[in-house]
């Protein structure tokens, strides 16, 4: 991986197949200044694009379908309690006032 910061930040191989130029660190720094990326950061970047909206749509698709099936009763419940959480929060502000 080093190697590959090394090639996006400019640096040429000796016979070796190293990089003749700079530290390590040194060669990091400058790669992260120039804004070079290795292309295994290309390739995590590109799968996070890729899968990172496909996992949310999968997530979104779940939670309405898991909504959809309740029954008149647990909505009522969430009704109910949403109406308490509101009136203790109600009743705390007046208390602090």
């Amino acid at each position: 991986m080093v190697y590959l910061i090394r090639i996006a930040a400019g640096c040429k191989r000796d016979g070796g197949g190293r990089a003749s130029m700079g530290s390590e660190p040194d060669m990091l720094r400058l790669a992260e200044r120039a804004g070079c990326r290795s292309l295994e950061m290309e390739a995590l970047w590109s799968l996070i694009t890729i899968i990172g909206p496909i996992l949310l749509a999968v997530a979104l698709i779940w939670a309405v379908i898991a909504n959809r099936n309740r029954s008149p009763a647990q909505r009522e419940r969430t009704e109910r309690g949403t109406a308490e959480l509101y009136d203790r929060i109600d009743r705390e502000e007046k208390d602090r006032s």
